[in-house]
């Protein structure tokens, strides 16, 4: 298997899907695909010890396709929302600056950790004093300065953040991701041709050149309202826009 991590060819399917020890989630390097629910977003924020926000999720949309207020419990207030839906781009190389000050923006470089990188640049973005989380907020004040590919690679590095993303992981779902990373393999496929992609599950290429024939891409996104503007952060684009 891939380096670092625990497996030998002697595994059967049963112990598989056992939920992985800590010492064999301690000893690999992947992130396996986070479920798009409420409570895994929760639970990353509770790992930091973030205790004033929560992620709800808004079936209700307007026919313009923003949630109904009526539909919030009482008393909420929206910061924020991530989507998972198939990805957009429509930005041309070179047309906005390489780095936008006052946007916590950062590039996927991780594939399979949109969901995690989504709620990365939704905290990075919100207004003072909702961070109550001393460890998150040296993070972003470590990374202010970053451009969005610093600031990738400061995700990818951050292991503590990692091992919260893992901390439900199985080890069918870690065996799965070293298959895949030795293999190319994609569930699906056939005939050299690319099948669906699973869920949060996004190709491994440069942002801006995704090929978006290839396959039913879902990904996560995030919106923030950032000054006057609501803006669209997708790891996968080059910028924020």
């Amino acid at each position: 298997m891939a380096t670092g991590t625990q497996y030998d060819n002697t595994i059967n399917v049963d112990e598989l899907l056992l939920p992985a020890t800590q010492k064999e989630k301690d000893g690999w390097t992947g992130w396996v695909k986070l479920q798009g629910e409420p409570w895994a977003f929760n639970a990353l924020m509770r790992h930091f010890g973030l205790a004033n926000l929560r992620w709800i999720q808004a079936t209700a949309l307007d026919y313009n396709g923003f949630i109904d207020s009526q539909a919030l419990p009482d008393g909420t207030r929206l910061y924020a929302m991530i989507v998972v839906g198939r990805p957009y781009w429509a930005l041309d190389k070179g047309q906005r600056p390489y780095h936008r000050p006052g946007i916590w923006f950062a590039n996927q470089l991780i594939t399979d950790a949109c969901g995690t990188i989504a709620l990365m640049k939704v905290l990075g973005n919100l207004p003072d004093g909702l961070i109550d989380s001393e460890q998150m907020a040296e993070f972003f004040a470590t990374t202010e300065s970053h451009n969005q590919v610093q600031r990738g690679e400061d995700i990818t590095g951050f292991e503590d953040l990692r091992s919260a993303h893992n901390a439900c992981a199985r080890k069918m779902e870690m065996f799965m991701q070293d298959a895949k990373v030795i293999t190319g393999y994609t569930p699906n496929a056939r005939k050299g041709r690319p099948g669906p992609k699973s869920l949060g599950e996004t190709s491994n290429v440069p942002p801006g050149e995704i090929n978006l024939t290839q396959g039913t891409l879902e990904h996560f996104v995030a919106y923030s309202p950032i000054g006057n503007q609501l803006w669209y952060l997708n790891g996968l684009d080059e910028w924020p826009r």
